[in-house]
C-alpha cells in the first residue's frame, strides 16, 4: 500500500512512504511449513499451494517489533535461515511471494 502526502500543501502529493501491516494471529496462512518448531538455530521454511516463490521474509515479535528482514532472491523451493541472533520465545514470520501474495506463521526461539 503507497500513502502520498505533501507537508507542506495537502493539495499537491509530491511524498511517497510504504507502510505495511504487521502480521497478527488471525492472518496466518495454511501454505508456510517451518520446521523444526521450536527452533534454537535454524529454521527452514516451504511455502505450499503458490507457483510462485519467496521475495522478502520479515520477523517480527508478539509486540510487532522487526527484527530480521532478508530479500531473498525467487526461491520456490524451501529456504533456510539462522535464527541464533533472535532472543527465546514467540515471533511471527512475514513471508511476501513474486506474485503479491502475504502470509505469515508463527514460530518458537528455544
Amino acid at each position: 500500500m503507497r500513502i502520498f502526502q505533501d507537508w507542506n500543501n495537502t493539495n499537491n502529493c509530491n511524498q511517497a512512504a510504504t507502510i505495511r501491516t504487521q502480521p497478527s494471529p488471525g492472518n496466518e496462512w495454511e501454505g508456510i511449513s517451518l520446521f523444526p518448531n521450536p527452533a534454537s538455530e535454524r529454521i527452514t521454511m516451504i511455502v505450499s499451494g503458490k507457483d510462485e516463490g519467496i521475495n522478502e521474509i520479515e520477523i517480527f515479535t508478539m509486540e510487532g517489533k522487526l527484527v530480521m528482514m532478508e530479500n531473498v532472491k525467487f526461491v520456490n523451493e524451501e529456504i533456510s535461515f539462522s535464527i541464533q541472533h533472535l532472543e527465546r520465545g514467540m515471533y511471527y514470520v512475514k513471508v511476501y511471494l513474486s506474485d503479491g501474495s502475504v502470509g505469515s506463521k508463527r514460530f518458537m526461539k528455544q
